[in-house]
Parts: structure tokens; sequence; C-alpha cells
């Protein structure tokens, strides 16, 4: 009580000094103070210029907005940040979320049917680099560590893959599981129960809840900085995601309250951010092409993952190591031998590499573009997808004519691109496969696929098509077809097939590492 009356008696005063002439600088130093309280900044040594601080959302609207991902639970979260919990903090717990309503014995623990949990984990670990276990590593599978009491007295823990469902998470434990250190392969299975718990950020907080109960845990963060309550470390791009304008990789150091940011792999200068209390951030900084940016998000303290962002336009997971990275740009361009070298490469020239890729790519999209062809262009690895309605009659292989003056317009532009001077050496292999929808027999989809794949290839490298005679050993030489069936459908927004996209013709690029 005695410091509640001081706090009031100083907000008097200061009230007292501001309103009478020459309270001008204490009135400054109080907004000052309540500023660290609430925001820390982060700036790189070259940033020039003021962040703009006008917010078109408030957080509790910009997390209404966003889009869950598994992602954004990647970190380390506790309750009152402590697991060890003397008598009276568990009995605290216990009265808080009550207990589990479900049958122990069904989660693969050590335990009796008379046996209980609470109803919420006091404790939540998620994140391959946060969990350090075998099984955050499954592909496919985003694992989590939960926390329970156990009988009121003891800790027990499960193991759990989740998916994120609107504003829940659903918890799937593992029952049990082996790692072969021979052949690095897991084998696991998995319970028949789900937990289920609603879910809320803010900030650096995380509240679960379930049956009227709820419970606010804290990010377990690097730094014993209280002004730091939300992001530090470093994070690459997830490999397949896009990310915020061209940024591939952001880095926030805690000590200097220093930030670095990349587009395509190059250092920008000129970058800054607020971190605000409530989960906002505000992003500025000027790219490669002297453009500035402003972008207002909320963030996801992700610890040793790294972190997300996200508002309205996306999320934006930078969750990735730079080998993870690096070797994620590049391996679906790559023969599996050269993958195996990529850990030789120094960051250097795996930057140099990534760049080049990059710019290949961007080529690509933009020649395809300027020619107005109707095809899609994959960003990341740059794989060029054509509508086989357009090349083929139904459940035919051979070329049409329209498919045909299609294909001689496509190879302008395609070769006039991979065969460009600046790119001497570096593509080694075009992989042409055919793709089918899910419809019919998956043998009857191999064969059609395949020889849709020859039919476009024996069309390209004949002197039908127009491609140059100069051209032709090189492109014969780099040349091979696959048929795929229906093994890599498109799917449409509501994750369903989309049969029209998915029947299609791609022209896959492979590089050479020594060749750049």
């Amino acid at each position: 009580m005695r410091k509640i009356i001081c706090l009031l008696l100083a907000a008097v005063m200061l009230l007292s000094l501001t309103a009478c002439g020459g309270g001008e600088d204490k009135s400054a130093q109080s907004d000052l103070l309540r500023e660290v309280t609430t925001m820390i900044s982060f700036e790189s040594s070259d940033f020039e210029g003021t962040l703009t601080e006008e917010h078109p959302m408030t957080a509790e609207a910009l997390y209404q907005s966003i889009e869950y991902v598994p992602e954004m639970f990647y970190g380390n979260y506790d309750f009152d940040d402590n697991s060890d919990m003397t008598d009276a903090e568990m009995a605290k717990y216990i009265e808080q979320v009550g207990l589990a309503d479900i049958d122990v014995t069904s989660l693969g623990l050590d335990m009796d049917a008379d046996d209980t949990l609470t109803a919420l984990p006091f404790s939540l670990v998620a994140g391959p680099e946060n969990l350090n276990h075998v099984l955050g590593y499954i592909e496919g599978r985003n694992v989590a560590q939960l926390y329970f009491l156990k009988n009121g007295e003891y800790m027990n823990w499960l193991y759990v893959d989740y998916v994120i469902s609107g504003n829940q998470i659903i918890c799937t434990p593992f029952l049990h599981w082996n790692y072969n250190e021979a052949d690095e392969s897991i084998t696991y299975e998995m319970a028949d129960v789900q937990l289920v718990y609603d879910f809320a950020f803010s900030g650096s907080q995380l509240t679960l809840s379930s049956g009227g109960k709820s419970i606010t845990m804290s990010a377990d963060l690097h730094s014993d900085d209280e002004a730091i309550f939300g992001i530090t470390g470093e994070g690459c791009l997830k490999i397949g995601t896009v990310g915020i304008e061209g940024l591939d990789r952001i880095d926030l150091y805690e000590s200097n309250k220093s930030i670095r940011g990349y587009q395509n792999g190059e250092c920008i200068d000129k970058i800054a951010a607020n971190l605000y209390k409530d989960g906002r951030v505000t992003l500025t900084w000027t790219d490669l092409d002297e453009v500035v940016h402003t972008r207002h998000m909320v963030y996801f303290n992700c610890d040793f993952n790294g972190f997300v962002f996200a508002d309205q336009e996306g999320t934006y997971c930078y969750t990735a190591t730079w080998s993870e990275y690096r070797n994620g740009a590049l391996a679906d361009n790559l023969s599996a031998e050269e993958v195996d070298s990529l850990e030789s490469l120094s960051d250097a020239q795996a930057e140099a590499i990534i760049q080049k890729k990059a710019d290949l790519v961007a080529d690509l999209a933009a020649a395809c573009e300027l020619a107005d062809l109707n095809v899609v262009v994959d960003a990341n690895t740059g794989e060029i997808a054509l509508d086989a309605g357009v090349l083929f009659g139904v459940n035919a292989s051979d070329i049409t004519a329209e498919g045909q003056e299609f294909l001689k317009k496509f190879m302008d532009v395609y070769t006039s691109v991979v065969f460009d001077e600046k790119y001497s050496g570096f593509v080694s292999k075009i992989l042409v496969e055919g793709h089918t929808d899910t419809n019919g027999d998956y043998d009857m989809n191999l064969d059609l696929s395949q020889k849709r794949a020859d039919s476009v290839q024996a069309y390209c490298l004949s002197g039908d098509c127009g491609v140059s005679a100069d051209l032709l050993p090189a492109l014969t030489a780099m040349f091979e077809t696959k048929g795929c069936s229906y093994d890599f459908p498109i799917y449409d927004a509501n994750g369903e097939v989309d049969m029209d996209a998915s029947r299609r013709v791609s022209f896959r690029l492979f590089i050479s590492l020594t060749g750049a």
C-alpha cells in the first residue's frame, strides 16, 4: 500500500511540475522513460532517418487478422518463468487450470489409470533448435514438448505433434519412438487421443485455454535485460516461404541493439526496427534499389529458431539456420552429388551462387512476362510450368498445332536467358517433367506423363521448334525427361487438388557449383 501511495504522490508531483512553466524537459524525460519500458529500438550503423510510428492497426487487431502457423509456437514458454515449483505454487497452479479429464494410460506414459494430469501444461517447448530431440527433426511434423503436473506433485512431459486450426492448437502425443543411428531413421507410433487448446499471443506471452480455464506463459528470452521483451538472435527465411518484401535474412543483436537485413544474400546497410511490448513491430529499411520500405507487424519470439513476423498481408517465417537456408536455397537445383558438396562451400561462395541463381530465376520470370507467356514460374527454384491443356489433347501425348506454336515462343524466350553469356556454364541440366491430375489409374497416368515429357523434348530439339542450330548440341546434352504421374498435384487455397493446374509439363533447371 505504501508503494501505491508513493507512486500516486510521484505522479501528482510530476503533473504539478509539467503544469508550471519550465517543465518541458521533465515531460520529455517522462515520455522517454515510458517509451523505454514499452519499446526498444534496433538500428544498423548506417541507418539514417526516423521510423514511422503510425500504426494502421492495434496489436489486438493485427493478432485477429493474421494467419497462424506452427512456427509461431517455436520457443520456450513457461508459467511464472519457473518449472521448479514449490508446493504452494503447485497448489496455486492446479487450482487455476484444473485436472485433465482423459484416460492417462492412452498417452503412452508410465502412469496408472487413477493417475491425473493438470488440464493445461505449465511449459511448452517447440522448434528443432529449441527442442534438441530427434523427434523435432521428423520431416512434415511440428513437435513440441509439453510439461504437466502428475498427481499434483510430480513433473511429467509429453512429446506431441501439433497442428494449428484457426485459434486452436491440436496436439497428438507420441506413444513410442526409436532412432536407428545406422541409417539415421526414426520410427514412431502416435496416440489416438488429442489435446486441444485455444490460444492467444500478446508480445512474448502465450495464453492457452481449455474448459473455461486458462494459463499464461512467458517466453524464455536470451537476455536478462528487462528492456528486451521480444526478439533476439538470427533467422533466415524458411525455404519455400515468402519474405518481407525481398528480405531473406534478419539478425537482431541484443548486446548493442543493432539489426542487419539481407536481400538475395546481400547485406542491407540501412535498416531499423522498433519492438513494442504488446507485440507490434515497426520495420523500416532502404533496399538495394534505394527504395524505402516501412512495415507494421506483430512478432513472435522463437528463441534459438529465430523469429516470425505477421500482418494482414502474410506470415513471414525467419526460422531457418544459415546452413538450412543456403542448402535449401540451392538443393532443389542441384544433383544429389552436388548437394553432398554444399557444406564444403564457404559462406562467400554460397552467397554468390545463391545470388546468381536468384538473378537467373528473376531473368526467366521477367522474360516470360515480357513475352506475355501464360506460364507459372516458381520464384524459389525457377521451375516453369506449362499448361498441358495448351500442348495436348485430352489423354493424348501428341503436341497439337497450338502447342507447337506455344513451344516455339517459349523456347525462344527460355534459351535466350539460359544461354545468356552471364550464365555460361551455370546451367548443367534441364529436366522436362510430365504431370497429370489425380483422376484414373496411377500407372496409366505415369505412362501418359512420360510420353508427354518425351514429346516436348523431341519437338524442342527438332529443327521445327526454331532453336538455333548453334545451341542444339548443348541443349541436347542438357535435356532429360521424367514422367511423374500424379505424384506432385497442385492444390488450391482450400486444400483441394486443382485438376487443371496439375495437368502440366514443367521445365526444371539444375545448376553447376563449379560453373558458378
